[in-house]
C-alpha cells in the first residue's frame, strides 16, 4: 500500500511539477528504508532511448558530473524493465519495471513554451525512481 502511495506522489510530482529545464532529464528516488523510513536522493540525469535500448546515468545533485545510478534494460510500448546499478556501494544490482509517458502540454513560461514533458516511472517494489525532462518550443 505504501509503495501504491509513494508511487502515485512521484508521478504526479514528474507530471504536474512546474519545471523549467531546458530539455534537461532530471532524477528523483525515494528510497524505503524500513523502519528508518523514507529517504530521496535527486540530481540531473542523461537518458538514451534508441529502439528498444533504454540507458540513464542518474547523477549526485551535488556533483553533477559524478554518476549515482546506472540503468541498463529494454523499452517497448511505453513498458521499461531495466537494471539498477548504484555505483560505489556494496548493493548488488537491482530490476526496476516501469512506464515511459509523453505528455503534450502547451504552457508558457518567461523562458519560453513548454509543449511537452517526458516522464519515466520506475519501482522494484519498494524504491521508486522518476526521471523527467520538459519539452520547449
Amino acid at each position: 500500500m505504501q509503495t501504491i502511495a509513494i508511487t502515485l506522489i512521484t508521478a504526479c510530482l514528474l507530471l504536474f511539477s512546474p519545471g523549467l529545464a531546458a530539455a534537461s532529464w532530471e532524477w528523483v528516488k525515494v528510497i524505503d528504508r524500513g523502519a528508518f523510513g523514507l529517504k530521496t536522493e535527486k540530481g540531473p540525469a542523461v537518458v538514451t532511448i534508441k529502439g528498444r535500448s533504454f540507458e540513464a546515468q542518474l547523477f549526485w545533485g551535488d556533483s553533477p558530473k559524478a554518476v549515482r545510478i546506472k540503468l541498463s534494460g529494454t523499452i517497448e510500448k511505453g513498458q521499461i524493465e531495466a537494471i539498477e546499478t548504484v555505483l560505489d556501494t556494496d548493493m548488488g544490482p537491482s530490476t526496476y519495471t516501469g512506464i515511459y509517458i509523453y505528455k503534450k502540454l502547451n504552457i508558457k513560461t518567461s523562458q519560453g513554451t513548454i509543449i511537452g514533458r517526458e516522464a519515466i516511472t520506475l519501482s522494484d517494489g519498494f524504491n521508486i525512481i522518476g526521471i523527467r525532462r520538459n519539452i520547449e518550443k
